[in-house]
């Protein structure tokens, strides 16, 4: 992509290069944290190109992204709040304030052990030809022009026994589902 828009292997993008890619993937996330304590808000709006999703309980798309978009924020995490002047049990919602055209999608299928080290979930996740997204935006009319159902084209697979070897394999939808291996 970088190529194609007018860069080259050994030199830097031009300023602007990236601009058509960002129309294109660019997406905008609502932060919202609710102090427990004091029951304000504070809001924070952050781009993203693609999404990362926790699958090591969900084994659908649909089921992880709840989890992407709540979290507790307590214990060793706790939020700082500027009423209380102390650091406080939270709630952290993040939306899709803005939507981009293309969506993507990272599914995390690596965790960290508890005595340390990594591991493969290796469980199946079923990923949706179609999904809306329509549930996760922010309230009202925030959100772009964009269609809120996106249609699967693509999906990256990781083969092998850890994180350290295997073999990425890609499935591009044509007019049939093709397999795409390099190396």
């Amino acid at each position: 992509m970088h190529l194609a828009e007018g860069g080259r292997k050994s030199s830097p993008p031009q300023p602007g290069a990236h601009r058509q890619l960002h129309c294109i993937f660019d997406g905008f996330l609502l932060s919202r944290v609710h102090c427990n304590s004091f029951h304000t808000n504070t809001n924070r709006y952050d781009t993203f190109l693609d999404l990362s999703l926790e699958v090591h309980q969900s084994v659908t798309v649909p089921e992880a992204l709840p989890c992407f978009t709540t979290l507790v924020l307590d214990s060793d995490n706790k939020f700082e709040c500027s009423k209380c002047e102390k650091k406080t049990c939270a709630t952290k919602i993040l939306t899709l304030h803005s939507t981009p055209r293309v969506f993507q999608l990272h599914l995390k299928r690596f965790g960290i052990l508890e005595g340390g080290g990594n591991t493969k979930i290796g469980h199946h996740v079923t990923l949706p030809e179609l999904a809306n997204v329509d549930p996760f935006t922010s309230p009202g009319d925030q959100h772009s022009e964009t269609p809120l159902d996106y249609a699967l084209y693509e999906v990256i697979v990781h083969f092998g026994a850890s994180i350290w070897m295997g073999h990425y394999v890609a499935y591009v939808k044509g007019s049939v589902w093709q397999m795409v291996q390099d190396g």
